[in-house]
């Protein structure tokens, strides 16, 4: 925990683009202002469960509810439609990472 070393920590969502972008900005500009490191905790949605035994691991929301995708092309259309081919070319380059690691982890247990 950067809090037990004296160290200023923040959490945030980290499905929601514009909201990180902002924080590490502002924590960019302390440390520029000489305040000391900053940790910023960046929450995700876990899509498999943590446990090994009893039961299928099934997430608690539907996957479109915390697409970092979707919510990060959002964020960037927001800027205008000159941004529409970029958003494009990130989110299939992204998506195909994605399901590139699926695909290696399709039909394993639950792991933590």
């Amino acid at each position: 925990d950067a809090t037990a070393t004296g160290m200023s920590a923040s959490m945030a969502d980290g499905t929601d683009v514009e909201f990180i972008f902002q924080s590490v900005k502002e924590s960019l500009s302390q440390v520029q202002r000489g305040t000391g490191p900053r940790a910023i905790e960046a929450m995700i949605y876990r899509y498999r469960g943590h446990a090994r035994a009893g039961g299928a691991c099934k997430p608690s929301r539907p996957r479109q509810e915390t697409d970092a995708l979707a919510r990060a092309r959002a964020f960037l259309m927001s800027f205008g439609p000159a941004f529409a081919k970029e958003a494009g070319i990130a989110e299939k380059d992204a998506r195909d990472t994605v399901n590139s690691a699926a695909a290696h982890a399709r039909g394993r247990e639950c792991n933590p």
